[in-house]
C-alpha cells in the first residue's frame, strides 16, 4: 500500500453529489474523485469530506477550500452525518473547514476550525 493509500484507508469520507448524503463504509484507499465516479457516476465538484481521529474535514473546490455558504449547508448535514457514521459526541472531536494541501500521503492542516463537534451541534439545531 503506498502512503496515499495509507492516509486514504485510514479516513472515512463524505460527499454531497446532487444534493444527496453519500457515505463510505471506511477503510477505502480510493480518492474522494475515484469513489464517487465508481459508486454515483459522479465527476463534478461538490462538497465533501472526511472523518479522522483528528477531526471532521470539509471542503468543495479542487485546492480543498470552501466556497461561500458551504458552513452553512454543511451544518445542514451535520445531524443527519453524526447518526449514520455513528459519531461520538462526547469527546473532542474537531470541525475543520478546507486543508491546506501539503505532501501527499501526510496530514494536511486545516485553514479554519469551527471546535469541538460537541459544541457545535447546539448550533445546528437552532438552524
Amino acid at each position: 500500500m503506498t502512503k496515499v493509500e495509507r492516509f486514504h484507508y485510514q479516513r472515512r469520507m463524505f460527499a454531497f453529489p446532487y444534493g444527496l448524503i453519500k457515505l463510505s463504509e471506511g477503510k477505502d484507499i480510493r480518492s474522494h474523485e475515484e469513489w464517487l465516479k465508481d459508486e454515483m457516476y459522479f465527476t463534478g465538484q461538490c462538497l465533501r469530506g472526511y472523518v479522522d481521529k483528528t477531526g471532521i474535514y470539509f471542503y468543495s473546490t479542487r485546492h480543498y477550500k470552501t466556497r461561500q455558504g458551504d458552513w452553512k449547508k454543511f451544518q445542514n448535514y451535520l445531524c443527519i452525518m453524526i447518526v449514520s457514521m455513528g459519531l461520538d459526541l462526547s469527546g473532542n472531536l474537531l470541525v475543520h473547514e478546507g486543508v491546506i494541501p501539503g505532501k501527499l500521503g501526510e496530514h494536511w492542516e486545516p485553514r479554519k476550525t469551527h471546535g469541538k463537534l460537541k459544541d457545535i451541534l447546539p448550533l445546528v439545531e437552532l438552524l
